[in-house]
């Protein structure tokens, strides 16, 4: 029954390795922002750049880094 599952796509900063087919645990933390639509690759590319620097700012506050 797919009603049971949520589909979530995550970004591991500085991580290159391949991960698809893998079983992998995602702890949330805090809400960075609602779904968005982009009109182009930059655009998203500049979004996860936005995104990853918001999770450094969180996760520094955080652990006090």
């Amino acid at each position: 029954d797919s009603g049971n599952y949520v589909n979530c796509e995550s970004h591991i900063i500085n991580y290159s390795g391949d991960l698809y087919g893998k079983e992998v645990k995602i702890e949330f933390y805090s809400y960075l922002r609602d779904e968005m639509r982009f009109d182009s690759v930059d655009a998203l590319a500049d979004q996860i750049k936005r995104d990853i620097e918001s999770a450094k700012d969180f996760f520094a506050r955080l652990y006090g880094g």
